[in-house]
């Protein structure tokens, strides 16, 4: 939280950045790669339905929440 609280801020450097989208990516991968094959092959496709249905009565659209929507560019 401290490195998005830095970044919010404008004051991460560029060695900051990187590190930041490094361990981003890295843990976008585990859940890929190792996670959700866990679960698949671990949970029932009722299970998985129900935790479906879970997380999406509790997610928040993250896109809404920023000043500067880059991705519109």
């Amino acid at each position: 939280y401290t490195m998005i609280g830095t970044m919010r801020d404008g004051a991460s450097s560029n060695e900051e950045l990187l590190t930041f989208a490094d361990t981003l990516d890295k843990h976008i991968r585990f859940e890929e790669r190792v996670l959700f094959t866990h679960l698949q092959q671990k949970l029932s496709a009722a299970d998985l339905q129900a935790l479906m249905n879970t997380h999406s009565a509790n997610t928040v659209v993250a896109d809404d929440n920023w000043a500067d929507k880059f991705w519109l560019v």
